[in-house]
């Protein structure tokens, strides 16, 4: 479904993704962020230039070949694939996951998902995206995980939604492609 080399070659040095922007602007504290799908780097090299020490996530080898280019003070890099990481619980103030959780096998889903929630400090911030029922890439067969706004919702129950936006669009790819996206946009803060 997705050449990941070719992903990087069209992403590799674009500006963050908007959503993380603005999660950064009201994240009290900028000490210790957990980027999930590191990829080509666009939001690695961001959250470094914000002053976060930045634990970056990624299954791909030629993630963490790109993403061993970068500078290496402050930066830890983790080739994992996230039901095989090891949350460390309060340790973020900021956890970003831009396009990444879907990813997640459906029978992983849930135990991925709190263990992530699990690693954000009190008072910490939570910016990414899970995929809706409508989006294209959900066909028979595909392990990843789509959701309904309301079983979104539940997810963040326990947290303070700051924004949650439901898209629904035709658009493309990274390379261009035609795709229908259904897309859940979410910044939430844990509760102290």
């Amino acid at each position: 479904m997705i050449n990941w080399k070719e992903f990087y070659k069209f992403t590799k040095g674009q500006p963050p993704w908007s959503l993380l922007v603005k999660a950064v602007s009201i994240v009290s504290r900028k000490e210790n962020a957990l980027e999930l799908g590191s990829g080509a780097g666009r939001d690695t090299i961001y959250l470094l230039e914000q002053g976060f020490h930045v634990t970056a996530v990624d299954k791909d080898p030629d993630s963490m070949a790109i993403l061993q280019e970068l500078p290496q003070q402050n930066l830890r890099l983790v080739q994992s694939g996230f039901e095989d990481f090891t949350f460390e619980p309060g340790a973020y103030d900021l956890v970003s996951a831009q396009f990444a959780l879907p990813f997640t096998a459906k029978d992983k889903f849930g135990e991925v998902f709190a263990r992530m929630k699990d690693s954000s400090r009190p008072g910490g911030i939570f910016a990414g995206q899970l995929f809706g029922m409508h989006d294209q890439w959900n066909t028979p067969g595909n392990s990843m995980t789509f959701l309904t706004r309301e079983q979104a919702e539940d997810l963040f129950r326990d947290m303070r939604v700051i924004e949650f936006k439901e898209v629904e669009e035709d658009g493309h790819t990274a390379n261009g492609s035609p795709k229908h996206w259904h897309v859940f946009h979410i910044i939430a803060r844990k509760e102290a």
